[in-house]
């Protein structure tokens, strides 16, 4: 590779620093010109089409490319006058690839700070980037996680600008790659140098982006199939099925487990995914990236937090927090916390159970009795007549009015006995005393919560070999190595069950992923063998201090459920009796009213 090249202007440009190689070429440092600036140089000679792509870029570059982009600003050429080989661009400082900041894993290490709020923010400032491109008549063509960067502070650039779709007076220089996974379905399969990319393609892609980041890196396509074949992820998305919709079972298709359902969204978001996602999307009809800006800025506005855990934020629309469910069922922490409630609170037990047992349960009472002495209702005249001189008892008058007051009769039993029922049911004591022994139940686990934590501590110390290996192994990340058979729609799968690093591999797990037979689960086994054997343990290192906060988030995410429980426990008592109280009042209004019924209907049998 030469280290000298010359800019458009035939001045002299000395390469440094190589700081990274790509597939089409490698990027350098130039000292000489600006610590702002680098330069991409091309491996192979470039065909015209791209040089004039270049040309066009770096002539006619708006001043607002260069907040959120890293467009070429320059070409470069091996001789004087000769050949682009190569541009200039902005340098990215503090910048990494988006997927290192929406995988759980990744997150842990490069962005610990970054909560749901801050995720919502990136997806919007990526949202704001691609809109202003398009409108500038551009297309990104090949949105993918690659080419996404955002910082601390979830700036966001895009990157790989010569690989955009660009426009540039009447001419229109095309975007000619793609990644599968993030293609649309109605360009699956295709070939994209016979392809036009239009704004509604980018849109895809950036719901697919935004998609990640508010879930957590998992692909909306890779779900469970409830059908024949192997539903990889790029016939998932050419057939639409889309595995969080409300519709999936219709496509026989269903997240996986321990996902953030889409109704953990406002319904309008879940309704832009569904619209990017379905066929309601092909034509021109999915959510704009200004669209998603609006949206976005509106879910973050909604956001509250979570009264147990300060990293947990979630939208207002919802009651409870998705975030601790989640974490409680898998056991996983997606926001590190960095304010630790200590294991001694305030919360004082005795005199919280104190007033729960204030709180009297009503007393029993049984089925009301009720007596009513009603004054039968008179026969008819001609009946009574008939009676009086014992004839005509068999007409059929005298028929039809037994029938009747027999239907009234029975009637008023089958009334009588549902309200009796009802009473049984309803006005009991069963929902109060159930209510106190599930408090009692919490006390007696919060009891020995606390030497529950201490033994935790102890099992973490016995157990610091473990803990040290796993780690070892979560520092080797899936997407960034090349195992047999594990292809980046297979890495992009695994991320969607939850398996991001070696540590995460286990033949069981591997096993429920759609697609995943023996065979990758042997290499994907044998990968993490390999690394298991360079692995040596520290005897002279104590327990390591992610454990602590992982023990200490489950301590406190049982303490503090128990504790929420029993402070609520009065005034749900209360509630309970309350309702069972006024049940009683209620059924005993409709109790009066049916006694009277069924007296004045035996009365009116006697008659007769």
């Amino acid at each position: 590779m030469e280290t000298t090249l010359f800019d458009s202007t035939n001045r002299i440009i000395k390469l440094g620093k190589k700081l990274g190689t790509g597939g089409e070429g490698s990027v350098f440092e130039v000292p000489t010109l600006s610590s702002d600036l680098v330069a991409k140089v091309y491996h192979e000679p470039l065909n015209q089409i791209k040089e004039r792509k270049l040309i066009a870029m770096s002539s006619a570059q708006p001043a607002v490319l260069g907040h959120f982009t890293t467009w070429p600003i320059g070409t470069l050429h091996l001789d004087r006058s000769g050949p682009v080989r190569g541009f200039l661009m902005p340098k990215m400082i503090g910048y990494k690839e988006i997927h290192k900041l929406y995988g759980p894993a990744h997150r842990k290490n490069e962005f610990p700070l970054a909560d749901w709020t801050f995720l919502i923010q990136t997806a919007r400032n990526t949202a704001a980037a691609i809109a202003t491109l398009h409108d500038l008549g551009h297309v990104v063509g090949d949105i993918n996680q690659g080419n996404i960067a955002v910082s601390a502070s979830a700036l966001v650039k895009l990157i790989d600008c010569d690989s955009f779709q660009v426009k540039q007076e009447n001419q229109i220089y095309p975007c000619e790659v793609g990644v599968s996974h993030f293609t649309p379905p109605e360009l699956q399969g295709k070939s994209f140098k016979d392809v036009l990319r239009t704004v509604n393609h980018d849109n895809f892609g950036l719901a697919l982006i935004c998609f990640h980041l508010l879930f957590m890196g998992r692909h909306p396509f890779a779900g469970r199939y409830n059908g024949d074949g192997d539903m990889h992820i790029e016939r998932a998305i050419r057939e639409f099925r889309f595995s969080y919709s409300l519709n999936a079972t219709a496509k026989k298709m269903s997240p996986p487990p321990n996902t953030l359902p889409l109704q953990a969204l406002p319904h309008n978001v879940g309704q832009m995914f569904e619209h990017a996602f379905t066929q309601h999307g092909v034509f021109n009809k999915r959510p704009t990236a200004a669209e998603w800006v609006k949206a976005l800025d509106n879910l973050k506005t909604n956001l509250i937090n979570c009264q147990r855990f300060t990293t947990h934020k979630y939208s207002r629309s919802l009651s409870t927090c998705p975030w601790c469910a989640l974490e409680s069922a898998t056991g996983a922490i997606f926001f590190t916390p960095m304010v630790r409630t200590s294991p001694l609170s305030s919360f004082d037990l005795l005199q919280v159970w104190q007033k729960i047992t204030e709180v009297s349960c009503p007393l029993y009472e049984s089925i009301p009795t009720f007596l009513f002495m009603p004054d039968p209702t008179p026969l008819p005249d001609k009946l009574t007549k008939w009676i009086a001189f014992k004839r005509f008892l068999n007409t059929k008058d005298y028929q039809e009015e037994k029938e009747r007051r027999q239907s009234t009769l029975s009637t008023a039993e089958s009334e009588w006995q549902a309200i009796c029922q009802e009473w049984n049911r309803d006005s009991g004591t069963r929902k109060f005393t159930d209510k106190l022994n599930n408090l009692r139940k919490f006390r007696d686990v919060y009891s020995d919560l606390l030497e529950q934590h201490k033994q935790g501590k102890q099992k973490l110390e016995l157990q610091r070999r473990t803990s040290q290996l796993r780690n070892f192994l979560e520092t080797y990340h899936i997407d960034a190595v090349k195992i047999s058979g594990i292809g980046p729609t297979r890495k992009v799968a695994l991320a969607s069950y939850g398996i991001e690093t070696a540590a995460d591999i286990e033949r069981n797990a591997i096993l429920t992923i759609p697609g995943f037979g023996q065979t990758l689960a042997y290499e994907l086994i044998k990968w993490r063998n390999e690394l298991e054997k360079r692995f040596v343990f520290d005897p002279h290192k104590g327990v390591d201090a992610s454990d602590l906060i992982r023990l200490q988030h489950q301590y406190d995410s049982k303490r503090l459920t128990i504790e929420n429980a029993l402070l609520s426990g009065p005034e749900e008592l209360i509630k309970i009796k309350e309702e069972i109280i006024s049940k009683r009042q209620h059924i005993r209004i409709k109790m009066e009213k049916y006694a009277q019924a069924l007296a004045q209907a035996k009365a009116d049998m006697i008659v007769l």
